[in-house]
């Protein structure tokens, strides 16, 4: 059986040990991914609230302007919120990545600024120490 994926939540679905996954989803189960990489049951239907800070649709409501994407981008601890409230265990490390990938969706790549930026830092940890330089980066 296929195992459901949306970043680190793996669906727990009929036949499943519950060791064997991390994230219980309440509506009829997964049988494929949509374009947007989100799992859909049967009818088509998105099995990931829109809530999730990892559905493509999801808009903070806390945010902290970052000088070095000169971009809104939501606080790590909003961004946790939801991970805490669905009884998920994600590392800081991991929602900055997520963040970082949540701020390149919406970004137009085809600027002088992105250019600038991948030329300044050669990786996503070095992005990750810019944007949050006073905190400790595992």
């Amino acid at each position: 059986m296929e195992k459901f994926r949306v970043g680190p939540l793996i669906y727990i679905t009929e036949g499943m040990d519950d060791d064997e996954g991390n994230f219980y989803w309440n509506g009829l189960p997964p049988v494929k991914y949509d374009e947007s990489g989100i799992p859909i049951d049967i009818n088509g239907m998105q099995c990931l609230p829109i809530e999730s800070p990892l559905h493509p649709g999801w808009e903070p409501f806390e945010t902290e302007y970052s000088t070095v994407l000169a971009h809104n981008i939501p606080t790590i601890s909003h961004y946790k919120q939801w991970f805490d409230d669905n009884f998920l265990v994600i590392s800081d490390s991991q929602i900055k990545k997520y963040i970082l990938k949540w701020w390149h969706a919406r970004t137009l790549t085809n600027t002088p600024f992105y250019a600038e930026l991948l030329k300044r830092y050669s990786s996503i940890e070095e992005i990750q120490e810019a944007v949050w330089p006073d905190e400790q980066q595992s």
